[in-house]
């Protein structure tokens, strides 16, 4: 039991040492090496903010919980987000569909409405996820986002189909 409890030990303290500090440099690069394009950083009131694509639809990816003396380095945070253009959907059915969205607790992440300068209203997701001294941001978390993206787009493009059905069948 001993050496258990000993072995587990120092299987914890090997994991912290290899932990590195979550900084906007780590996080570019991770996002180009898993295949993000157009990548680019920068310090938005203090805390990092990295923009990119993948496949085509933008994100951006804030760094949070940072401490500021680093000047971008050593944040404990990160939230992606994207938005995606529904011109097609009423305010009101927009908050509805919002609303089904994040009352549903088996999703990955959490809608909300904004706007895009030109070309109107939009609904976007965003993802958090908390860092400890142990985690790394990695594979798993661009991962995660991914999914999280492609369920959204998912909930969208059937929410968008739903709509026309009832136009056209005179469901309003």
């Amino acid at each position: 039991m001993r050496y258990v409890i000993s072995s587990l030990a120092i299987a914890i303290a090997a994991m912290s040492a290899h932990s590195q500090p979550l900084t906007i440099q780590s996080v570019m690069q991770e996002l180009r090496d898993r295949g993000a394009n157009s990548v680019d950083g920068a310090l938005i009131f203090g805390d990092p903010l990295v923009t990119g694509e993948f496949d085509g639809q933008g994100f951006s990816l804030r760094l949070g919980l940072c401490d500021h003396d680093t000047i971008g380095g050593d944040c404990r945070s990160t939230v992606f987000s994207s938005c995606t253009p529904v011109t097609e959907l009423t305010e009101l059915e927009t908050l509805k569909m919002i609303d089904a969205y994040n009352g549903d607790l088996d999703r990955r992440g959490a809608l909300y409405s904004d706007a895009i300068v030109g070309i109107g209203p939009a609904v976007c997701i965003k993802v958090r996820r908390n860092f400890h001294d142990e985690d790394a941001f990695d594979l798993s978390d661009i991962f995660d986002w991914q999914l999280a993206f492609g369920d959204f787009e998912e909930y969208l493009g059937k929410t968008l189909k739903r709509k026309q059905r009832e136009e056209i069948l005179g469901y309003n």
